[in-house]
């Protein structure tokens, strides 16, 4: 299977920080999201282990809740403040399955560092300032 992640652009990363998985790569950026059926049993024992639960059930909402409690404390529920499958499991496969998936991952510089692409010239990498 192929996945398909985005860097610097994130909206999900609340989920990620509760699970303490990388947050660098957003992997909503390509839909639909193909994995393989054996990582979603792995992926639902890695998130209640990692919240110490007895049963995805609870550390589903135990999961939810760290979400909402970090990230929306004096602000409104917004859509990414709710455990993200596509986040959880891209950043998930890209830490411990690198090697059993196909990655496309787009490399972005932060705004401030955005070139301009001018007909007719090459787009060569820019080393960092």
């Amino acid at each position: 299977p192929r996945v398909v992640g985005l860097t610097h652009f994130n909206n999900f990363r609340a989920v990620l920080r509760a699970l303490r998985l990388p947050e660098d790569i957003d992997f909503m950026a390509g839909q639909p999201m193909l994995l393989r059926r054996a990582h979603f049993a792995e992926v639902r024992d890695f998130v209640t282990s990692r919240l110490d639960a007895s049963s995805f059930d609870e550390a589903f909402q135990l999961l939810t809740h760290a979400v909402l409690q970090n990230h929306s404390l004096n602000s409104s529920p917004e859509p990414q403040h709710l455990p993200c499958q596509q986040s959880v499991m891209g950043s998930y496969l890209w830490e411990f399955r690198q090697q059993e998936y196909s990655w496309h991952i787009m490399w972005r510089a932060s705004p401030n560092k955005w070139r301009e692409w001018k007909s007719g010239e090459p787009y060569g990498k820019r080393s960092e300032e």
